[in-house]
């Protein structure tokens, strides 16, 4: 379920992966199998770029490694996503063409996905909550040492077994 930019090198985690994310689990739950079942990410991306075609270089703005940028050039047998869907209403198409855009900036954002008509018998704002601070992931751009990874895992192990200590 991971979103091209982030196979295609690109370290700034959106909100856009996440409804990337979202697209391909929908997916899964509309046709009860995987939608890009690779092997690997490369083999993910040859399978993203069958289904959805290859973004123009401007929709590739977001890969800056030469190797990617390469690797996006090349020619795919595409079919219309469509295609691999023809039992589901047109709401339900519409809304997973638009979470599974290759370009993250034209890709559906969460709030206009919440409010998309695929979702309007059963969706109630009023009894939504809404987090008041966005999640941090500092902690991931932290450079562990050696020894720094091993005192957060004893840290960790001491959580579940305190008798350790």
């Amino acid at each position: 379920y991971r979103a091209p930019e982030i196979m295609l090198g690109c370290m700034k985690y959106t909100r856009t992966v996440d409804v990337w994310s979202l697209g391909c689990i929908f997916a899964e739950m509309l046709s009860r199998k995987p939608l890009f079942p690779g092997q690997d990410y490369i083999d993910q991306l040859h399978l993203i770029m069958n289904a959805l075609g290859v973004p123009s270089d401007d929709e590739l703005y977001f890969v800056t490694n030469a190797r990617a940028r390469k690797f996006m050039n090349t020619e795919y047998h595409t079919r219309p996503l469509a295609a691999l869907f023809p039992d589901i209403s047109a709401d339900a198409m519409n809304l997973l063409e638009r979470m599974l855009v290759v370009d993250p900036h034209k890709r559906i954002e969460v709030e206009a996905a919440l409010g998309h008509p695929y979702f309007a018998s059963i969706r109630t704002v009023e009894d939504e909550t809404v987090a008041s601070t966005s999640f941090d992931f500092e902690f991931e751009s932290e450079e562990l040492t050696k020894r720094r990874l091993q005192e957060l895992i004893w840290d960790e192990m001491r959580v579940f077994h305190p008798i350790v200590s």
